[in-house]
C-alpha cells in the first residue's frame, strides 16, 4: 500500500482548510456588509432603542458581535502559540459543530458569555464599524497566516463545545452574525 508523506498530507490539508477558511470568511464579510446596510438611513436615536428594558438594542447587539468576534480572535491568537502541544481533533469535534447548527437554528434564547456581556448604554454606529473594520482584517490576517499542522488542533472552546479547530471558530462566527442579523432585522423592522 502507497503510505502518503505527512507533509503532503498537512499540505493538502491544509489548502483544503484554507479554501473553507476562505469560503467562510467571505460569508461572514457578506453578513457584516448586509448587517451594515440595515443600519443605514436609520436615525441613531432608533438605533439605540430598546424594544424592552432588558433587552439590547440594535446597536448594542452590533457592539456584541463585533465585541465575541474580537474576544474570539484574543483567545486563538493565545492559543496558538502553544499549538504543538494541543491535541488534532478528530471527528467527534465535526459533529459538536453540527450540533452548534442545529441549535443556532431553534428560536433559543442564549445567555451571552462573560466578557463579551458588558454592553454599553448607547454605542455609536460609526465608531462600531471602524473597530469592526478593524477586527475583521485581523481575522482575515490571522486566518491566512495559520500554520497547516495548526489547523485541527484544539485551539477555541465555547459554553457548547471545549474543542473546537480554527474551522469550527470559522463555523461559530458565522452562526453567530447569522443568529443576530436576524434578531436585528426583526428590530430594525418593528421600529
Amino acid at each position: 500500500m502507497l503510505e502518503i508523506p505527512k507533509g503532503i498530507l498537512q499540505f493538502l490539508y491544509k489548502a483544503v482548510m484554507n479554501k473553507q477558511l476562505e469560503i467562510k470568511f467571505q460569508k461572514l464579510e457578506e453578513l457584516r456588509l448586509s448587517i451594515i446596510t440595515l443600519f443605514q438611513d436609520i436615525p441613531e436615536d432608533i438605533l439605540n432603542r430598546k424594544p424592552f428594558e432588558n433587552k439590547w438594542s440594535p446597536l448594542q447587539i452590533l457592539y456584541h458581535i463585533i465585541r465575541a468576534e474580537q474576544a474570539t480572535m484574543i483567545a486563538i491568537k493565545r492559543s496558538i502559540k502553544d499549538y504543538q502541544l494541543k491535541e488534532d481533533l478528530g471527528f467527534f469535534a465535526s459533529l459538536k459543530a453540527l450540533q452548534l447548527q442545529f441549535l443556532f437554528s431553534l428560536p433559543l434564547k442564549f445567555k451571552a458569555p462573560k466578557g463579551v456581556d458588558n454592553i454599553p448604554e448607547n454605542p455609536h454606529f460609526d465608531e462600531l464599524i471602524k473597530k469592526w473594520e478593524s477586527v475583521r482584517k485581523d481575522m482575515m490576517d490571522f486566518f491566512q497566516s495559520i500554520p497547516p499542522d495548526a489547523m485541527n488542533k484544539n485551539l477555541f472552546s465555547t459554553w457548547y463545545s471545549n474543542k473546537m479547530n480554527i474551522y469550527h471558530v470559522s463555523v461559530f462566527l458565522v452562526l453567530h452574525s447569522e443568529r443576530h442579523y436576524r434578531q436585528i432585522k426583526n428590530l430594525i423592522r418593528t421600529s
